[in-house]
């Protein structure tokens, strides 16, 4: 008997410990406002600030703020720290699509294509004069294609 009043005691206390362990991570998880609209948790808002630092953090939080209050979209984001990174990432994704295409002249360090012709003749003349001294070598045993 002693043994079921002690382990129906035991299993109310483990209750309450969970109730008030639920209500401390509510609390935690709590989130905060930033300006008029945005909210997010400490935690969110420090991670924030470690991955842009706090002016563009700030910067986000005011973007998404001027969104959704110019949208009227107040329940269309749920999770705005989610959000904040989302559009960060499709900035980035866009900011590398814009990124130039490296020409064959920029790939030789040249700064317009007349001096891409210009090298790529010297290198050919410099080539045809290789193939010619190679033939010399070979005392004209190789036979040579007409031009």
């Amino acid at each position: 008997m002693e043994d079921l009043l002690y382990q129906e005691i035991q299993k109310r206390l483990e209750g309450i410990i969970k109730l008030i362990e639920k209500h401390q991570n509510k609390k935690k998880k709590e989130k905060k406002k930033y300006l008029d609209y945005v909210y997010l948790t400490d935690e969110e808002y420090e991670k924030l600030v470690l991955q842009f630092g706090g002016e563009e953090t700030r910067n986000w939080i005011e973007k998404l703020d001027y969104y959704i209050a110019s949208h009227g979209c107040f329940t269309k984001y749920k999770n705005h720290y989610k959000t904040i990174l989302s559009w960060s990432l499709r900035r980035k994704e866009k900011q590398s699509k814009k990124s130039p295409m490296v020409t064959p002249a920029q790939e030789y360090g040249l700064t317009s294509l007349n001096e891409l012709k210009r090298t790529l003749r010297r290198e050919n003349k410099n080539e045809a004069e290789d193939i010619r001294e190679w033939d010399k070598s070979l005392n004209g045993t190789v036979p040579r294609e007409e031009d």
